[in-house]
């Protein structure tokens, strides 16, 4: 048996992946990303040469998706038993696992980082990546989409309430966790530091030479330049109008953050 795993709970957009390539830095332990994604095809990338160890070669593709994320403590041990002298860390979506899977996954963690962003900038963002078929790291500065106000808001109540639910059950578990908001770690000029004291609230292990890690090397790539949500839409007038009846309209600014349990009880009311 090894050494376990901690995770990521959070939505597309929101700064995982540099959170992740942060932790990749700071600590010996093993980083994937989606190992839970809903193509095989990511999960293999993700998994990279630990693939043809945790997956089943000989069980076609199309078969092999279904049980990883209905059944997933047999595969997370067998990516454990990869990485026995590490552990390793991973990140999960909303989308990723049905409820009881999350349950399970949750529950035999490490601990989790409970990672934040202003959901509407990080709607548009992958509105825009989805229009582009780019996930990378296009400069989009001047891209612009249509705000698509149901879209927004079945996403945003659909991403708030995983995220209540997972930390719900990591707080019944007795499971270490953290709250992070993606500007505690991007724009503060000190994410080095606040990562080395999420890992070691975690129990995570640091690498050695960790608080010698050059700041130069961890600063994340702004892919827009534009600071106003209401830039970056070709219907500004929607987007602002749906911002004031959700009581957000701080929110036009990236750099806003939200009360996401006020939000969340706001997208629940109108559906009740």
């Amino acid at each position: 048996m090894g050494k376990g795993y901690f995770l990521i709970v959070s939505y597309p957009r929101s700064g995982s992946s540099f959170l992740s390539a942060l932790v990749e830095e700071l600590s010996p332990i093993k980083v994937y990303l989606e190992i839970f994604h809903d193509q095989l095809s990511v999960i293999r990338q993700t998994l990279g040469p630990d693939a043809d160890h945790v997956l089943h070669p000989d069980t076609p593709e199309a078969e092999q998706h279904h049980p990883i994320v209905q059944e997933p403590m047999p595969y997370l041990a067998r990516i454990d038993a990869v990485n026995a002298d590490t552990g390793f860390f991973f990140k999960v979506f909303w989308h990723h696992l049905p409820p009881d899977s999350i349950r399970q996954v949750v529950e035999g963690s490490n601990g989790a980082i409970f990672l934040y962003r202003n959901l509407v900038h990080s709607f548009i963002s992958d509105e825009i990546a989805i229009k582009r078929m780019s996930w990378g790291g296009d400069v989009t500065s001047s891209d612009l989409i249509v705000f698509d106000k149901q879209k927004f808001l079945f996403l945003a109540r659909a991403i708030l309430e995983h995220q209540k639910v997972a930390r719900d059950i990591a707080v019944a578990a007795n499971i270490p966790i953290v709250d992070c908001w993606y500007d505690e770690i991007a724009e503060s000029g000190e994410g080095e530091g606040k990562v080395l004291q999420m890992m070691d609230h975690l129990g995570m292990e640091r690498r050695a030479d960790a608080e010698q890690t050059s700041p130069a090397r961890l600063r994340p790539t702004r892919q827009d330049g534009r600071r106003l949500a209401s830039d970056k839409v070709s219907n500004k007038d929607e987007l602002l109008a749906t911002l004031r009846e959700l009581g957000i309209e701080h929110a036009d600014d990236d750099y806003a953050r939200i009360d996401v349990d006020a939000l969340l009880t706001r997208l629940q009311a109108r559906s009740a």
